[in-house]
Formats: C-alpha cells, structure tokens, sequence
C-alpha cells in the first residue's frame, strides 16, 4: 500500500532535486508529523463501530479531534464538503452506505464540488472490481478492511509529502 501512495505522488515531488532516501526521511519527519497534526479529516462510514475506529486511529497519530468531522453516509458527506465551511484535506470513505455509496460520493464531491483533497476509498470489500470502480470515481487510493495503522499513516504522510 505505502509503495502505491509514493507512486501517487511522484509527479509532485519530481520538481525537486533528488536526495538520498535517508537524509530526506530524516529532515522531513519533524515536518510531516506537525503537518499531519493540523490536516482536516472527513471520515465517513455507515458503521458507527468502523467511524469511531478509524477517528481514534486518526488521533493516535496526531490529528487534533478538532480537526476530524464524521459522517454516516455519501449524501452527509458530500453535503459536508459542499458546506465549505472546512476545508478537507484528506476524505476516509466506505463503500457500502445507504443514500449514496462511497463511488457515488467521491464523483460527486470530484466533478461537482471540485474537490482537491485526497479521498481513500476504506473498504471491507477487497475485489478488484469494487477497488478499480473507486478509483475511477476519483478516489486516490483504495484501503481494504480490516486495516493496518501503517495503512492509514502512510495515507496522511502521503498527503502531507504531495502538498508540502
């Protein structure tokens, strides 16, 4: 997953001379981690287990709860981002969801609401056709249920490492 995430971003990051490997995670880490603390995270998930899962999984790696609003299904989370009251960095959207699904929500808030964030596609289902129908629907990258912390880390790094 991380390998794809980096591949995500390579575009970005070419623009900038290369440095070793090493040398560039070790000065940058301070960097991202304070950045990851301020990012805007939308989860949405029609499980209240998965939504509280995934929130507390978001503060553990330092995203203030401030900064984190939940949503149950794609309509709430499109009006959300409609709203633009906040500016979402980062969206942790479930497939399966009554009044409109993950696929939905993603073109949606991708082709009418222009949205610039990144939005994962967190998901129980692991085909192939689910996670290439999410993609397609604007999604950056797909995370399949049960999830690894790893898996959501390098999902806010990324973001971090793509705009920063």
């Amino acid at each position: 997953m991380k390998k794809e995430l980096d591949n995500e971003c390579e575009d970005v990051s070419n623009n900038h001379p290369p440095k070793s490997r090493e040398t560039s995670e070790r000065v940058n880490d301070d960097h991202v981690l304070a950045q990851v603390g301020q990012l805007n995270v939308l989860i949405v998930d029609d499980q209240k287990m998965n939504v509280k899962l995934l929130q507390r999984t978001i503060e553990s790696l330092g995203v203030s709860k401030s900064n984190i609003v939940c949503c149950f299904d794609g309509k709430e989370a499109v009006d959300a981002v409609a709203k633009k009251d906040l500016k979402f960095d980062l969206v942790l959207l479930d497939h399966e969801m009554p009044r409109m699904t993950g696929s939905q929500a993603a073109t949606v808030m991708r082709s009418n609401l222009g949205f610039k964030g990144r939005i994962i596609g967190v998901t129980g289902n692991a085909g192939t056709q689910q996670k290439e129908q999410f993609i397609a629907s604007g999604a950056d990258a797909v995370i399949v249920k049960p999830y690894k912390r790893n898996e959501i880390s390098a999902a806010l790094v990324q973001y971090v490492k793509c705009v920063g």
